[in-house]
């Protein structure tokens, strides 16, 4: 604790980290305001790392001088510490200021930003986080197999692509949204619509192809003033590098830091959020509460779809979600007052992928019953079938 302490005060004391000014990463539209809603593509390339928690010791320099000290302002950097690992997005020139080290992976992909325009679903639409844009960009992204991660923050939410993707991704929205590019200029309609994919032709309801599970903590989605940040910068430190050390009754541990353009964004437990004094963090009307939902375990990049199959159900029963992607997980966040239904629906669609899996052995029975296979062989697989009717319990609980 005594190095805490010293380390805070050495980074409240006005030792500033000083880098080139930088434009700002939102593309600013010249064109007069419509009601047509207006994707912004960010100018920062990003990494996605991930790095042992019993390692942390060797990052914890250039994490404080990218994100910590005073004049610190990183284009892009976010933080999610779950069960052992972190979880590190920054742009190229951050990733830069990390050590070479064995624990240190990297997704293998240099990824970009996306975010649709603030206020661009109208002060009327009721859906917050990443629900409000589901069936606009998510499922969209999905159909045309193209793999994202998302990261929701307190101010607003990303869709990250990969920049192989990219080009496709921005021709499959461009039937949605008014393009803006990093070099500040409009992609027309003109030039999207000459080239934009076929639509698929995808009617089936995405069913949930991963485990997942709900811890009972309660968490909260916040932002942090950024003029108070040397204030309790002391208690950063703490929850960065040591929130593992704190378990959830279920043993699971979360804790999510971004800073996007001077935005602050953090999710924390609601005992955590006790520690902060008073006018630090922003609060939203109504002191809302928010559960976890984890899905998968040890998921892939080049995967599609995974963050379509969890959204799209919450978003066409009108819930809302904030949403981070990690290295290996996903974490979905949902108000207190909703996980039941939200486990309900996500139940539902497992049984989906089930019985699709059923009609696709049967099918296969059907198929050989006419082959050259002897009866013993044909009985063989039929005993392999998957039975709606006995099923094993679903693989999702809202406590330990």
């Amino acid at each position: 604790m005594a190095f805490i302490q010293s380390l805070s005060h050495f980074i409240s004391s006005g030792i500033s980290y000083r880098r080139d000014s930088s434009p700002s990463p939102y593309v600013l539209s010249t064109s007069p305001p419509d009601s047509t809603m207006e994707l912004y593509l960010l100018e920062h390339r990003l990494q996605v790392c991930a790095i042992a928690k019993s390692d942390i010791q060797y990052f914890c320099y250039a994490i404080i001088k990218i994100a910590l000290l005073p004049e610190a302002r990183p284009n892009f950097f976010s933080i999610t510490e779950s069960n052992g690992l972190y979880t590190v997005i920054l742009t190229d020139e951050d990733y830069k200021e990390f050590p070479s080290h064995h624990s240190l992976k990297n997704s293998n992909h240099r990824w970009r930003v996306l975010t649709v325009s603030v206020g661009a679903m109208g002060v009327s639409n009721e859906l917050v986080g990443i629900s409000k844009i589901s069936k606009s960009v998510i499922g969209p992204l999905s159909d045309h197999k193209i793999s994202v991660l998302c990261v929701s923050t307190y101010q607003s939410d990303f869709i990250l692509v990969q920049e192989n993707q990219l080009n496709v991704a921005l021709r499959v929205l461009g039937n949605y949204f008014k393009i803006f590019n990093e070099d500040h200029k409009r992609v027309t309609d003109n030039q999207l619509a000459c080239s934009s994919p076929k639509t698929p032709d995808i009617s089936a309801v995405l069913p949930i192809c991963h485990p997942f599970r709900s811890p009972k903590s309660v968490f909260c989605v916040t932002g942090l003033d950024a003029s108070k940040l040397s204030g309790v910068v002391q208690l950063l430190l703490e929850l960065i590098f040591f929130s593992g050390n704190q378990k959830e009754n279920n043993g699971d541990s979360f804790f999510h830091f971004s800073v996007v353009c001077g935005d602050i964004s953090l999710i924390i437990n609601k005992e955590t959020l006790e520690k902060f004094p008073n006018n630090v963090l922003y609060t939203r009307k109504n002191e809302e509460s928010w559960r976890m939902v984890i899905i998968g375990d040890d998921l892939g990049f080049d995967e599609c779809g995974i963050v379509a199959q969890v959204v799209d159900p919450l978003a066409s029963a009108l819930l809302s979600t904030y949403y981070v992607s990690t290295y290996n997980m996903e974490y979905c966040m949902v108000l207190e007052s909703d996980i039941d239904r939200v486990l309900e629906l996500f139940a539902q669609r497992t049984l989906d992928k089930l019985k699709i899996e059923e009609n696709s052995t049967i099918k296969s029975i059907s198929q050989v019953e006419s082959s050259e296979l002897r009866p013993g062989e044909i009985q063989s697989l039929k005993s392999q079938e998957v039975s709606i009717t006995n099923l094993p319990e679903l693989q999702f609980s809202s406590s330990p």
